[in-house]
C-alpha cells in the first residue's frame, strides 16, 4: 500500500498581508473611490485656502493664531522703504515654481513688514531730510534682500497694521539675521519703544551686547558722537 505524503505550503506573513490589502482595494467600488478622491481634493483646497499653507496677500491676512504661534512664512522681497521696512510677497511652496506676476500693485499683493528688534535711521519724509546713515541702512537691506527669498517669523502687528517679524535669509545651514547685521554694522539701534520685547524673540541681551560693541567701535551712526539723534527722537519731532 502506497502512502501519500501531503506537503502544506506555508505563505509568508508579508505575502498574506499584501494579498489581503489587494483584495480589500479590489473590492472598493467606483463610487467609494470617487468619494475618497473628492474628499481628498476638498481637503487640499481648504488647506491651501484657509490653512497654514494658504497664500498671504497682505498683512491683514495674518491671523491672531498666526501671531500667537509665531508662524514662519517665506516669500520674496519686492520693495525696501528703509533699512527696517520691507514689502514681501508671500510665496508658499506650492507657488514657488510659478512666475512672479507682473504689473501687480505691491500694496495689494505684498505684506508690509517691519523688522523686529531694530530701529534704523529715518529716511526723508514729511518735509524732513534723511537722518545720517539712513540711506546706508536702506542700501544695505536693498543689496542683501531685494528680489531675494527670505524667511519671516510673525511676531506681532504694530500700530500701523504692519507685520513685525524677524527676517532671516540664506541657506538653512548658514542662515543670517537682518536685525543682527544691522546692529553690528551700526546701521540700527535696538528698538526700545512700547512693546519692543515682543520683537526680541528672547534675544534682547544679545542685541544689547551687539549694540554696545558697535557703539564702542563707533560704527555707522555711532560715529556721530554727541551729534547723534536717535531715530525715536527724530520721529517725535516730525
Amino acid at each position: 500500500m502506497t502512502q501519500q505524503v501531503v506537503t502544506q505550503h506555508v505563505v509568508p506573513a508579508g505575502s498574506r498581508f499584501a494579498k489581503a490589502a489587494h483584495l480589500a482595494w479590489s473590492e472598493l467600488t467606483t463610487g467609494t473611490m470617487t468619494i475618497a478622491s473628492v474628499a481628498f481634493l476638498i481637503g487640499c483646497i481648504l488647506g491651501l485656502t484657509f490653512g497654514r499653507y494658504r497664500r498671504i496677500r497682505t498683512a491683514l491676512d495674518i491671523t491672531n493664531a498666526d501671531l500667537e504661534k509665531h508662524r514662519v512664512f517665506r516669500g520674496k522681497v519686492v520693495a525696501v522703504s528703509d533699512g527696517d521696512t520691507l514689502r514681501i510677497r508671500h510665496r508658499p511652496w506650492w507657488v514657488r515654481l510659478m512666475p512672479m506676476p507682473r504689473n501687480v500693485h505691491k500694496a495689494d499683493q505684498s505684506i508690509a513688514v517691519r523688522v523686529g528688534a531694530v530701529d534704523c535711521p529715518e529716511v526723508a519724509h514729511f518735509g524732513k531730510k534723511d537722518q545720517p546713515f539712513a540711506q546706508d541702512a536702506k542700501k544695505f537691506t536693498t543689496e542683501k534682500l531685494l528680489g531675494k527669498r527670505v524667511r519671516m517669523r510673525a511676531l506681532v502687528r504694530d500700530q500701523y497694521g504692519r507685520l513685525v517679524a524677524s527676517i532671516t535669509y540664506g541657506p538653512w545651514f548658514a542662515r543670517r539675521s537682518l536685525a543682527k547685521e544691522l546692529i553690528q554694522k551700526g546701521l540700527a539701534v535696538v528698538y526700545r519703544q512700547t512693546g519692543a520685547e515682543e520683537g526680541y524673540e528672547g534675544k534682547g541681551k544679545m542685541y544689547d551686547q551687539l549694540e554696545k560693541k558697535a557703539k564702542e567701535q563707533k560704527r555707522g551712526l555711532w560715529s556721530q558722537g554727541e551729534d547723534l539723534v536717535m531715530p525715536s527722537e527724530y520721529k517725535q519731532d516730525a
